[in-house]
């Protein structure tokens, strides 16, 4: 049985077995993907036209690496053979794009290729593989910041990649093409690019809806909830001025102040994504209980890179600390800072979803349109 590895670079590509581990195991990376690995891929697919590999706006370190590798190491997939790559190997792009001489758009044959994903899954089709495993395949980063309020200086990733949003259709046309031609395809279990449910067959809780104006009066009430801390965290920082002579008394009062600037900052991280979804069902006025279960996958896995990343900062902190490295200690500090903040933003946006689900919930077999009745609450 022959089984093939496609290598994005999304979060799961850490759970790639080993080559050890996985004996005839086949590797096909995507674009830079060999970066993220310590063993040689037998493949890299970089379909990217040639002229606009080497433009430093691009990745000219990946160009550079695509030109040392010595032929008959790792296959380089590209438009042609090209001798300034001496792995590049021409990608059969006319037996590809033949597998979708059955899909017609005006009467004309349409072949749909929105990533090097999609012509990954084409070669495999091609070559008759039995099973293809995606690592580092979910198609969801988040990017655009949106400054924070009261002053918390947080920053929250509040878009979706406009590129993932262009790529998941074909992205889930060839899982689909492929496992119709007999190739069992396996994703991780908590992959956001499928979803589990049968329409109209299994549970129709995934088809439940909230009104938009429903999750905006949620955000009325953070508005509310900041407004709150807020003058709590000013009344706080008055009686530090005045009492912080007492040093035992000042500690307190800075651990509550800080614990409140927590409380805005998470709140904030909420405000933000319940923004980022209204922003997306404006025009429907109602958002769908498996959009927001997806989201939450999405900010949860944010919140556990933050903490991993948390993890890995206080320890060159401390090894700073050992050295007396006092520049460097401030340099690892301000990244903590950073990271730190970033955190209680993912927990806000995380705990947002969790709200509206709990709404959902409530539903139990109405799936009609639905307020949500819960109390609003804000776990710092």
């Amino acid at each position: 049985m022959r089984t093939v590895a496609i290598l994005g670079r999304g979060e799961s590509k850490t759970d790639v077995p080993h080559p050890d581990l996985r004996p005839g195991l086949e590797y096909w990376g995507i674009g830079q993907a060999h970066r993220d690995h310590a063993f040689t891929l037998d493949r890299i697919y970089e379909v990217h036209d040639i002229d606009m590999l080497p433009h430093p706006n691009y990745d000219a370190e990946h160009w550079e690496w695509m030109k040392a590798q010595p032929e008959g190491t790792t296959a380089i997939y590209m438009h042609d053979h090209y001798p300034v790559v001496p792995c590049s190997v021409r990608f059969p792009v006319e037996g590809a794009k033949a597998l979708c001489h059955n899909i017609r758009v005006g009467g004309e044959p349409t072949p749909t290729f929105t990533s090097s994903i999609d012509w990954a899954f084409a070669h495999a089709i091609l070559e008759r593989v039995d099973v293809i495993e995606l690592y580092g395949v979910e198609m969801a980063q988040m990017v655009r910041d949106v400054p924070g309020a009261n002053g918390s200086g947080a920053n929250m990733a509040v878009g979706y990649s406009t590129e993932y949003v262009h790529q998941r259709p074909g992205a889930w046309g060839w899982i689909h093409h492929a496992a119709a031609m007999g190739i069992e395809v396996r994703l991780p279990a908590d992959s956001p690019l499928m979803s589990k449910a049968l329409y109209g067959y299994d549970s129709m809780r995934g088809y439940q809806m909230i009104r938009v104006e429903a999750v905006r009066e949620i955000q009325d009430a953070i508005r509310n909830y900041k407004d709150e801390v807020s003058g709590q965290m000013r009344t706080l920082s008055g009686q530090y001025e005045t009492e912080k002579g007492d040093d035992e008394l000042g500690r307190e009062l800075l651990h509550d102040i800080e614990r409140k600037r927590r409380m805005l900052i998470i709140a904030d991280g909420a405000f933000n994504a319940l923004e980022h979804l209204t922003g997306e069902s404006a025009i429907e006025g109602i958002v769908y209980r498996m959009k927001i279960e997806k989201r939450k996958i999405e900010y949860g896995n944010s919140k556990n890179l933050k903490m991993s990343a948390l993890n890995r900062v206080l320890g060159r902190l401390e090894a700073y600390h050992e050295c007396q490295n006092e520049a460097a200690w401030q340099e690892a500090h301000k990244q903590f800072t950073q990271e730190k903040i970033g955190l209680f933003i993912a927990i806000g946006a995380e705990q947002a979803m969790d709200w509206l689900i709990a709404d959902c919930d409530k539903q139990q077999h109405d799936y009609r349109l639905h307020n949500p009745v819960s109390d609003f609450h804000m776990e710092a």
